[in-house]
């Protein structure tokens, strides 16, 4: 038998017991599994189960933290990113939010508070650095003075511009005059690359991409069908550019 604790906030999951409501339970106990979901565990014989309640207990009185975040969430205020969170506690502890771009990796911190009280509080902090153009990603990490830790959920902070505008070649068809490519800010944020090849996949040139360099590339292509390929380690966009 098993049981999730995935609602307690937990110092360490091997202190998880299954235990009866109000008495002991039957069977022996397992170690707990997974510090992230928090099962407890206990070999039980079938025949063991009628009758008996089970709960989640702790071997050690701290291993069930003094910590409960109500509600943890990142919104765009004034396009600036604003996260907030609302917890109750006891005794004193050190709160650090953390924040990682695109991946939940690669940790950075945004800021530090400590806090000594017994009550519900709410804190709020603004991230200028956050991009308005891709996901941003934030834990809060919490140091109690037993130096026991925990991690809160990792939470999404959406873009605040559109992530699916698209890059522009204009005019399309082509003839002649001026060329224009419009490329989205989020594609700006990276070293992009431009490749134009044949219909028929053969390449006709590959370099970085810089505005008046590949605009004055297209226009020298003989008339034809062309793929324009615009890739970074985010994003890649085809466009079918016609030069008549």
């Amino acid at each position: 038998m098993r049981i999730s604790a995935d609602q307690l906030i937990v110092d360490d999951v091997g202190d998880l017991r299954i235990v009866g409501t109000g008495y002991a339970a039957p069977g022996t106990h397992l170690p707990g599994l997974d510090p992230v979901d928090l099962w407890a565990r206990r070999s039980i014989a079938i025949n063991d189960l009628a009758g008996i309640n089970f709960t989640v207990g702790s071997y050690r009185t701290l291993s069930i933290l003094p910590i409960e975040i109500l509600s943890f969430e990142a919104d765009w205020k004034n396009q600036l990113a604003l996260i907030f969170w609302k917890i109750t506690l006891e005794g004193e502890v050190k709160i650090e939010l953390f924040k990682s771009k695109k991946s939940v990796s690669n940790w950075e911190k945004v800021t530090e508070i400590r806090s000594g009280f017994d009550s519900k509080q709410e804190f709020h902090t603004f991230d200028p650095s956050a991009s308005p153009y891709e996901n941003t990603y934030y834990p809060l990490k919490i140091t109690f003075q037993s130096q026991s830790k925990f991690s809160s959920k990792v939470i999404r902070l959406a873009p605040f511009f559109p992530i699916d505008s698209k890059i522009k070649i204009s005019p399309n068809p082509y003839s002649s005059g001026p060329l224009l490519i419009q490329i989205p800010p989020e594609f700006e944020l990276h070293e992009t690359f431009v490749q134009v090849v044949l219909i028929n996949g053969e390449l006709i040139f590959e370099s970085p991409y810089h505005s008046s360099e590949i605009s004055e590339k297209l226009i020298s292509l003989p008339k034809g069908l062309y793929i324009v390929r615009f890739f970074n380690d985010e994003k890649i966009q085809f466009i079918r550019w016609v030069h008549r």
